[in-house]
C-alpha cells in the first residue's frame, strides 16, 4: 500500500494524467464505480477552472 500525504497544500489543482490513471487503477478494486466517476468529474471541473 502506498499513501501520499500533503503537508503544505495551497490550492486544489488537477493531478497530471499519469497520476490520475494510478488513482483510478488502484481504486478499481476498492472503490465503487460511482465514486470513481465522481473523482473523474472533479478532475474535469478542476481542469476547466471551476
Amino acid at each position: 500500500m502506498l499513501t501520499f500525504i500533503v503537508i503544505d497544500k495551497l490550492e486544489e489543482i488537477a493531478p497530471p494524467d499519469h497520476y490520475l490513471n494510478e488513482i483510478v487503477r488502484g481504486g478499481k478494486r476498492h472503490l465503487s464505480e460511482t465514486y470513481l466517476k465522481q473523482i473523474n468529474s472533479r478532475v474535469e471541473r478542476l481542469r476547466a477552472g471551476d
